[in-house]
């Protein structure tokens, strides 16, 4: 079952209420600002959804509504005497990205209750690029597997304690490995061969380690299936369910690869796998590598292929993988 956010279970429960009329409705949150409950609304009438937050006389005056991103909208409304800002949503095809970015408001507003609309305003200003169209040029079938891999990586990185597993994922960055930590880096491959268990290698730089820190290569193969278990929306979801992160910097990296798998009308461009092997090794003397003599760096794109068929006899085999089951 794909993990959803904590507003999901709030709208899903809210608009899924028996009614008697169109007219809107509402329930709390569990969040309060310093002028009342902050709520979450339905229209029945167009569906829109949202969030009532009670702010004050002189907040009301002072705030500047804020429409610029046609599928978010930030607005006031006096209702009697009772002021208010509202953020509605207006595109229900981001409502994925608009559960989190709510999560992620309701969150701040817990810890610091005061000047809610002001808190509203900027939130909304640092979410604003998700609810941008983004590209659909989708993923080829061996970027797909490398990107399952490194977010089945990080999410074993979170589920192990590593709290700065996003930060240190450096993979969409262009960095020469794909994690980097303060004492050890990670290198991540995968492949679809049937028949084989060999990994290509991009840059002379991917398997040397960086100064003093250990090297990990993670070696992980996939089938493709219709049914499997695996899939980047799926892992995505996962991983923003994992705890203590910031789900805005994750969205970032996997948006710099030019993907969305929040966005509904890309989930077409991702396909399914099933996990098989899963392989690790200490990147050091006698791993298999190139060792390119280039002091004065006049070689460019180096590009090999490594054969790890007998994993168990290659140096560095680590009889326990670290990162992947």
């Amino acid at each position: 079952m794909p993990a959803r956010s904590k507003s999901e279970f709030l709208f899903d429960a809210l608009v899924s209420e028996r009614i008697e009329s169109n007219n809107e409705h509402s329930m709390t949150t569990g969040v309060e600002s310093e002028f009342g409950q902050i709520r979450c609304f339905h229209k029945p009438e167009n569906g829109e959804i949202g969030l009532i937050i009670p702010c004050s006389q002189q907040q009301y005056e002072r705030f500047k509504p804020d429409k610029k991103s046609s599928a978010i909208h930030l607005t006031r409304l006096l209702i009697g005497n009772d002021p208010q800002v509202r953020l509605s949503l207006r595109e229900p095809r981001q409502a994925k990205v608009f559960y989190l970015f709510v999560d992620d408001l309701l969150s701040k507003l817990d810890e610091k209750p005061k000047n809610s609309p002001y808190a509203a305003s900027m939130c909304l200003d640092n979410w604003r690029r998700f609810f941008q169209t983004s590209s659909d040029r989708g993923l080829t079938p061996e970027e797909e597997i490398g990107l399952l891999c490194e977010l089945e990586v990080l999410r074993a990185l979170l589920r192990n304690g590593e709290t700065e597993a996003v930060e240190r994922w450096v993979g969409p960055n262009l960095q020469h490995h794909d994690f980097e930590f303060a004492d050890f880096s990670i290198e991540c491959k995968a492949t679809r061969s049937s028949t084989s268990l060999t990994i290509s290698v991009h840059g002379a730089e991917q398997l040397i380690p960086t100064a003093n820190k250990t090297l990990t290569l993670v070696v992980r193969k996939y089938q493709s299936d219709p049914d499997g278990s695996l899939s980047i929306p799926r892992l995505c979801e996962q991983i923003v369910a994992e705890g203590e992160i910031s789900v805005a910097a994750f969205m970032e990296k996997v948006r710099l690869l030019g993907i969305d798998p929040w966005d509904p009308l890309q989930l077409d461009l991702f396909s399914n796998y099933n996990p098989l092997e899963a392989l690790e090794f200490e990147v050091a003397d006698g791993f298999p590598a190139v060792d390119l003599h280039d002091n004065d760096h006049r070689i460019t794109n180096v590009q090999y292929s490594i054969d790890l068929a007998g994993a168990s006899t290659i140096p560095g085999f680590k009889e326990t993988p670290t990162y992947l089951v």
